[in-house]
């Protein structure tokens, strides 16, 4: 305690140099807010409807192709000027698969800027889709009144941590025809009979990632394993104040002579130790392998349900979340709903209950509306629910979106009624 003490002391006696890098630190978060938000309000966003011919549909794989092709819009780092002077982010796009009276519709929401890149993944794999450029659908309801309006909605995270996969698309494919499923199927089901006041909309936001998220997969099968060093320290308290003293009693010398800094941990603990894995370990091992061999996204999976105050029912909830329950696998990962995002008293507080309800269903409609990813810096003190995205790879991706197969019986989806055909070789040209 007494090493502490010191520590702080030499701090205090630096508070000169100490109190404006603290300044510094605040300002420079303000500023990353504001650019940030610049950059994202002077987006160019456009929405495309994918239809695909009912006799041409394809396995959820090919849907995974068409997700890893949209991985191409990664720019693998941006340069310091790109992130502090012009605010920039990496770009995301929405895969949204939406419910009305009149039908089930599939869009993609991307930057203009990558059209392109949307058409040459979508018919590589599909040639006879069709992807229009559309109006918002959310103009339908965001203009009406909301005082006659009831609306659920949720963002879901992970039970585990990012690199344990949920269960896919692969676990519910069988060689026996009979014993195939589609998990989009109970999604279309719920959706196909919505009645004429209702919406349910599901939104998948990707921005992709690179390579670093992968350290934690590695550390997690290292500990599996037993390979994972142990690290005895002194505690985090006095380890996290040592190197903040170390810091302050460098930096006024550290211009003539080089910093020097004292050493944490033990080399004491710095042993591997082996250890019998049981089943669902080795299960867990090779998940995690299989995920991290995947192009990967930063996820955030937003549900949102609105209906007539007077006509408002659970039961459409409850097929939602059920249908998500379908991905869980309890050796692996599951989806729930994340609290801070959840439109439900218990989970507002416990003063203002009401208002402060109202005021979470709304900024969760507007989170969906402006298809909101989770900012690099978070404004203090702000009333928005507190957003949080996931590490989902291609393949996990497209169990959740993707075309329904043929064992999707639902009438409503918004499929082609016919192949579209291909002109005569033999139609006559006109001369130039």
């Amino acid at each position: 305690m007494n090493e502490i003490s010191s520590i702080f002391s030499d701090a205090f006696d630096y508070w000169w140099l100490v109190v404006p890098l603290i300044i510094l630190f605040f300002l420079r978060d303000f500023w990353r807010i504001y650019i940030v938000d610049k950059h994202i309000d002077n987006l160019d966003w456009i929405l495309l409807e994918l239809s695909i011919p009912k006799e041409n549909l394809k396995s959820i794989k090919a849907m995974e192709q068409v997700i890893a092709a949209l991985h191409g819009t990664y720019t693998w780092g941006l340069r310091p000027s790109e992130i502090w002077i012009e605010g920039k982010v990496e770009d995301w796009m929405s895969l949204e698969i939406v419910g009305f009276h009149d039908g089930v519709h599939f869009y993609i929401r991307t930057l203009r800027k990558n059209k392109r890149v949307v058409e040459s993944a979508v018919f590589s794999q599909y040639p006879d889709a069709e992807l229009f450029e559309v109006e918002d659908y959310v103009d339908r309801i965001k203009d009406k009144p909301f005082d006659q309006k009831d609306i659920f909605a949720t963002d879901f995270i992970f039970m585990k941590e990012d690199p344990y996969p949920i269960r896919t698309y692969e676990y519910f494919e069988d060689p026996k025809d009979e014993n195939r499923v589609d998990p989009i199927a109970n999604i279309t089901e719920v959706m196909s009979r919505l009645e004429a006041n209702e919406a349910l909309w599901i939104q998948i936001l990707i921005q992709p990632t690179g390579k670093g998220w992968q350290d934690e997969g590695d550390e997690i099968i290292s500990t599996i394993m037993g390979t994972n060093k142990k690290n005895k320290s002194s505690g985090i308290l006095s380890s996290v104040a040592k190197d903040f003293g170390d810091v302050v009693t460098n930096i006024p010398g550290a211009v003539f002579t080089p910093p020097e800094f004292g050493e944490s941990g033990s080399k004491e603990g710095d042993r591997f130790e082996f250890k019998f894995r049981s089943p669902g370990e080795e299960t867990s091992m090779k998940a995690i392998t299989t995920k991290m061999s995947k192009p990967a996204f930063h996820t955030v999976i937003r549900v949102v349900y609105i209906d007539d105050k007077e006509n408002f029912t659970g039961e459409n909830v409850t097929s939602v979340l059920g249908a998500m329950r379908q991905y869980s696998d309890h050796t692996l990962n599951s989806l729930k709903p994340n609290l801070k995002t959840l439109t439900k008293m218990s989970q507002v507080g416990k003063i203002n209950k009401r208002q402060r309800l109202a005021e979470r269903k709304k900024n969760m409609v507007l989170n969906y509306v402006n298809r909101e990813m989770p900012r690099p810096v978070d404004f203090p003190f702000t009333k928005q629910p507190k957003l949080k995205s996931i590490i989902m790879n291609t393949e996990e991706i497209a169990s959740i979106f993707h075309m329904p197969t043929d064992l999707v019986k639902s009438r409503k989806t918004s499929l082609i009624q016919s192949k579209r055909g291909q002109a005569p070789t033999d139609l006559p040209t006109k001369e130039r």
